[in-house]
């Protein structure tokens, strides 16, 4: 909808993304506390959409209080799926999730949740102009490239594909439709932050 706003101001598309976005709005204040800044009791997969959520609809409405929420929960994914240095991503891993009180299941870490990462924190770092969130997206578009827990690189340079996941014993070799299509969104989210202006 935010897309299509672009192209078509609507008062209807306006307000059925306002719907939407007011729907994550509810649930992230329902179950956020001063420690656990999420949507849910637990956070699964594609995890980076719904902070990304949230700051497209700040740029649609202005409001800010989807900015506000949208950068929170961002900045808890961050915490969650980078090492303390900020230098690699770990992705919380689908055999088990990440579930709130507990700790994040280490794998299998999917492509879709890398790729989620560099676009959320390229809003991000559009909307606020912090390069932390610059930093942030060229490091998890580094997952891809071996920068990841098992340093194993998932995309694969001969056939265009990439793997469709990082196993506790290195990649799955399958390379699936959806990873391959996640590799090349970040790719392109990652280069339109490189051709902006003051990156």
């Amino acid at each position: 909808m935010a897309a299509f706003l672009k192209r078509h101001p609507s008062p209807s598309a306006l307000a059925a993304l306002h719907q939407c976005a007011d729907k994550n709005l509810a649930a992230f204040y329902q179950h956020s506390d001063h420690q656990w800044k999420w949507f849910d009791e637990t956070m699964t997969y594609d995890g980076g959409r719904l902070p990304l959520s949230l700051l497209l609809a700040f740029q649609a409405t202005g409001e800010s209080k989807f900015r506000e929420v949208g950068l929170a929960s961002l900045d808890f994914f961050i915490t969650t799926c980078f090492d303390t240095e900020g230098t690699q991503l770990s992705l919380v891993g689908n055999h088990g999730w990440f579930k709130k009180g507990a700790s994040p299941a280490k794998f299998d870490q999917q492509p879709i949740d890398a790729a989620s990462m560099v676009e959320a924190c390229v809003l991000a770092s559009r909307i606020t102009r912090n390069a932390k969130y610059s930093r942030c997206a060229r490091t998890a578009f580094e997952w891809f490239l071996g920068n990841n827990a098992k340093r194993a690189v998932l995309y694969d340079a001969q056939s265009g594909g990439c793997r469709d996941g990082l196993t506790e014993n290195g990649p799955n070799q399958n390379e699936g439709g959806e990873s391959t299509i996640m590799y090349v969104i970040a790719r392109c989210s990652l280069e339109d932050l490189s051709n902006d202006a003051g990156h």
